[in-house]
């Protein structure tokens, strides 16, 4: 072979090594990329439920210093047990939910 016929293969090997490199290279940030924004995903929910639960909490001291004011409650406490139990139990299922993904993954 003469040696333009060999620097020309060489040149068309170091384009095909490269662009392979690249394109792994690009897969993997990309894929790095994805994880980054599924975990932020699971923090904002993981913080928006966590507040949900707070404000239930809150409601339901509320409605327990009302009832304790007044001398008998007037149905705040049950509204607010319920809305505690409702958070609580979105709160639970998505620590049930992050932790079945944590197992698998």
């Amino acid at each position: 072979m003469s040696g333009a016929v060999m620097e020309w293969g060489i040149e068309i090997l170091q384009a095909v090594l490269i662009g392979a490199l690249g394109f792994f290279l690009q897969r993997r940030i990309k894929g790095k990329d994805d994880q980054a924004a599924a975990h932020e995903a699971a923090r904002t929910k993981r913080d928006l439920l966590s507040m949900e639960l707070s404000m239930a909490t809150a409601d339901l001291a509320y409605a327990n210093a009302m009832a304790i004011k007044r001398g008998s409650p007037n149905g705040e406490i049950e509204a607010g047990v319920a809305a505690y139990e409702k958070a609580q139990k979105k709160y639970l299922a998505f620590l049930s939910e992050q932790a079945s993904e944590h197992i698998n993954h």
